[in-house]
């Protein structure tokens, strides 16, 4: 009797250690689990959580396009599936979009994109002049699949959204150069000014400038570089709020003036009226 008297005693002292043994481990495991962060998007004209958003979406915010070293729309191809983007031999600031293998197949002015690109919740009409540069920008949304008139205009294939950052209500001021191999010098100026706060309401301004410029990686017979970067861009925004109401301005510019890159071209024959012009092998 008695060995049974002592297992009996000792049997609560054993689980309330086994038991205690799995309180801490589980309190050691929830500190250390990883927690998910909340992406906020607004794939349905609607602000709602990335995990709960009833459509295929991949989001950037402003420190993962930075971290990831996004410069243009052509980075996006590195870090969303099923998405290709690239410059087309016709000018470096035309766009080539594929999503889901449907591509816009040309960027003359007259042929609407199977992709559509949107500044702010601005439709951007044709794939000509639609590389965009990313700078100062809240988030990229890139929508796959057939988008319908959510937006104001059908997609075949997905759309990409685009939204800058609005002004900020203190002052503030950013200078950025960069510099890398063959030449490249790169330049972001930025600067935010609140410039009213009275009974009329808020008035913020931002302003940010980009000088990108970089020597082509091939040259010609005559020493010309091919594939020179040479861009500007630049936005001003303002905004004005008071209780419920709220109205945003922004005027954005890009020039490019960049020389078809190397891979691009193709050596021609001699030109006969009438019979067409032969082409030789690319380069």
């Amino acid at each position: 009797m008695h060995p049974i008297t002592r297992n009996t005693r000792l049997l609560p002292a054993a689980c309330l250690c086994a038991l205690a043994g799995v309180n801490d481990y589980s309190h050691a495991a929830q500190e250390r689990a990883w927690v998910l962060e909340e992406i906020l998007v607004t794939a349905q004209r609607r602000v709602e959580s990335l995990q709960r958003a009833p459509v295929s979406v991949s989001a950037f915010d402003a420190g993962m396009i930075e971290e990831l070293g996004i410069v243009d729309i052509e980075g996006l191809t590195r870090f969303t599936p099923n998405v290709t983007i690239h410059k087309i031999p016709a000018g470096a600031s035309n766009a080539t979009v594929r999503i889901r293998g449907t591509a816009n197949p040309e960027v003359i002015i007259t042929t609407d994109p199977a992709v559509t690109f949107y500044v702010d919740g601005v439709l951007i009409g044709k794939a000509a002049g639609s590389m965009l540069d990313l700078i100062d920008l809240e988030r990229i949304e890139v929508l796959r699949g057939p988008q319908g008139t959510l937006f104001g205009r059908n997609a075949v294939s997905g759309a990409i959204a685009v939204h800058t950052r609005e002004p900020l209500e203190q002052l503030a001021f950013e200078q950025v150069f960069e510099v890398g191999n063959l030449d490249l010098f790169e330049s972001q100026t930025l600067v935010n000014v609140p410039l009213y706060d009275g009974d009329a309401g808020k008035l913020l301004a931002r302003a940010v400038y980009m000088y990108h410029e970089r020597d082509g990686w091939a040259q010609n017979d005559v020493g010309d570089d091919w594939g020179v970067e040479d861009r500007h861009a630049g936005r001003f925004n303002l905004a004005w709020s008071r209780d419920d109401w709220s109205a945003r301005y922004v005027y954005d510019q890009s020039k490019w003036r960049e020389k078809i890159p190397a891979p691009y071209l193709e050596a021609v024959g001699a030109f006969t009226p009438g019979g067409g012009t032969p082409k030789a092998d690319a380069l």
